[in-house]
């Protein structure tokens, strides 16, 4: 037929041509730059090719296991999981994490730096490091001979503190609201402010005022014998229903008569 000998004799053609010009000729076994080709070097999947993904010689493939830059290789030294990388997290080497001989990882036995160790200086939670959180140290919180911690007994700038010439609730504080030996504290019994209500020793001046209550030596108080504006002063007749009264009831009867 004439379609069949013309396609034969146009593939052979073209095929040719392009082996020998290029390399552009998809599924040509001796292409160089055709994806999956075996030969090509620069072709995914090939299987000499160095620089291709998961390559069992590739030195820089991920999944090498004699690569010495591949994540997950067992003998690279900067790769992660590496068993004797020395950079590598999970190694046994000094510088990785959780490994017992590594003088700057966290939970390391004996770290100078590491958070949780026993011997640490500057590990939180050391028990022989002067600045570690629970220490024994004297900076440390909750320490009992620590002079600026809170909470303790012997620090003179703590809130609570029984010595404490400064703090609120103590006992010898002149200072402290509430206190019964300070002289400005509300409620006091010997208050030396004139016109306090309650006052034993006010002074006297104040005569004309007449709405204070129930204050002993204020003049100017109701029901106070030298008041001159109470009921019952000298020279005042007294009312027929203060008068009735009895004495021991009755103050106001019994004004300077």
């Amino acid at each position: 037929m004439i379609w069949p000998t013309v396609n034969e004799a146009l593939g052979e053609m073209v095929g040719k041509a392009v082996v020998s010009d290029g390399t552009l000729m998809t599924s040509d076994v001796d292409n160089l730059e055709i994806a999956g080709s075996e030969d090509n070097p620069e072709s995914a999947g090939s299987e000499e090719r160095a620089v291709t993904a998961g390559r069992d010689d590739s030195p820089e493939i991920d999944g090498r296991e004699d690569g010495t830059e591949i994540a997950g290789s067992e003998d690279s030294p900067g790769t992660a999981g590496s068993e004797d990388s020395p950079e590598t997290a999970g190694s046994e080497r000094a510088v990785t994490a959780g490994s017992e001989d590594n003088a700057e990882i966290a939970g390391n036995e004996d770290g100078t730096e590491i958070a949780g160790s026993e011997d640490s200086p500057e590990t939180a939670g050391s028990e022989d490091s002067p600045e570690t959180a629970g220490s024994e140290r004297a900076v440390t919180a909750g320490s009992e001979d620590n002079a600026e911690i809170a909470g303790n007994e012997d620090s003179p700038e703590i809130a609570g503190n029984e010595d404490n010439p400064e703090t609120a609730g103590s006992e010898d504080n002149a200072e402290i609201a509430g206190r019964e030996d300070r002289p400005v504290t509300a409620g006091r019994e010997v208050t030396l402010t004139p016109g306090t209500i309650g006052s034993e020793e006010r002074p006297e001046g104040s005569v004309d005022c007449c709405d204070t209550a129930k204050t002993e030596d204020t003049p100017e108080t109701t029901g106070i014998d030298a008041t001159p504006d109470v009921v019952g002063r000298l020279g005042r007749e007294l009312t027929p229903a203060i008068a009735n009264r009895r004495a021991e009831n009755a103050p106001l009867t019994g004004a300077r008569m």
